[in-house]
């Protein structure tokens, strides 16, 4: 099976952006299109949004993704990979382009969603900036000090942003800086960032504030929970300056090769190398995604050659074998679990 470019997959959301996306792919609206609601571009997807049947890649040929790996699974995955995860990429890959500040919210850990969701997977998440156009970028990670449970439920009740925004690390970001957010870590994304984001395949969200953003009483439930049930997913423990330093890997020089982008604590959940190539460069075999951000050239194996360019995102089959990326040009290669890789990455 050799490497596939995939078009743009944007499920519907409640929070607007979308137009950093069409840029970034090279995409012209047309008369009357609106690209602000289509703010996540969900690539290599083998997931639904929660309670829809919105989110899942189609192949080129028409075959949904999912079937696809479940009829040949050694086709896309490692010997290692298919044995523990079977025919699931244990990864969801994401362009993100905030229109609006997101509410604060976070995602269940493998263990609540295992107990409270019978899933395998929670989701752990992590970010790669790739566009900051605004003139305050920033994002809002983990509490800056210990919330108390009656806290965090008068807030969800009260609906009080200010004050919830008060308690939380604001962190200013730039192009080119990683954030690892741990399952449970309370966050948000300001207008205007435009991210690059790997996570387990799941969509699980407990979000805190809902009112002023469009959303239903979510006392109706939260991934079909109780709201009292739902926030104890959130971690309510101070995030102190040395705990942001350890998931904020600021932006660094990479003049050509490879640099992993997240701590060891992600490779658990996936991990992310940024790769520069000024001529070229040999990959192993591994399935992974990749994401163009600057440049381009073409992507070859031993029998094909795939033409790629800034927004191109290409799925890449294990068995594909080892590829080399020729030319000009920086990418994202986004990896599943490393020990579940078979092979150093």
């Amino acid at each position: 099976m050799e490497p596939v470019s995939l078009p743009a997959n944007q499920p519907p959301q409640f929070y607007l952006g979308g137009a950093q996306i069409d840029q970034f792919r090279g995409h012209q609206a047309d008369a009357g299109e609106n690209p602000t609601f289509g703010p996540e571009d969900w690539v290599a997807s083998t997931v639904s949004m929660f309670g829809s049947q919105f989110g899942s890649t189609r192949l080129p040929d028409g075959q949904l993704l999912d079937e696809a790996m479940a009829a040949d699974p050694a086709a896309f995955f490692a010997p290692a990979h298919v044995a523990r995860f079977g025919a699931n990429p244990a990864l969801l890959v994401k362009l993100l382009d905030a229109g609006e500040r997101l509410p604060v919210h976070c995602h269940p850990d493998r263990a609540f969603a295992g107990t409270h969701l019978r899933c395998a997977f929670g989701k752990t998440e992590a970010w790669i900036i790739v566009g900051t156009p605004g003139t305050d970028p920033h994002v809002y990670l983990g509490f800056n000090r210990d919330v108390y449970p009656a806290e965090l439920e008068d807030w969800f009740e009260g609906q009080n942003s200010a004050e919830i925004l008060r308690a939380m690390n604001r962190v200013p970001v730039h192009a080119g800086d990683a954030i690892f957010v741990p399952a449970g870590t309370p966050h948000a994304i300001s207008a205007g960032v435009f991210i690059v984001e790997l996570q387990e395949p799941t969509d699980f969200s407990v979000v805190l504030e809902w009112r002023e953003f469009g959303l239903t009483d979510r006392h109706d439930g939260q991934l079909g929970m109780s709201p009292a049930l739902s926030l104890q997913c959130f971690d309510r423990r101070r995030r102190g300056a040395e705990d942001i330093a350890r998931l904020h890997r600021k932006a660094q020089s990479n003049v050509g090769g490879i640099a992993t982008l997240f701590p060891p604590d992600a490779d658990p959940f996936f991990q992310a190398q940024e790769i520069v190539v000024a001529d070229s460069l040999t990959l192993p075999a591994q399935y992974s995604v990749l994401i163009v951000l600057e440049g381009a050239g073409e992507l070859v194996t031993a029998s094909s050659q795939t033409a790629v360019a800034r927004g191109s995102t290409v799925l890449i089959p294990y068995s594909a074998g080892a590829v080399t990326v020729r030319g000009t040009l920086r990418a994202i290669r986004c990896l599943p679990p490393y020990d579940a890789i078979g092979t150093s990455p």
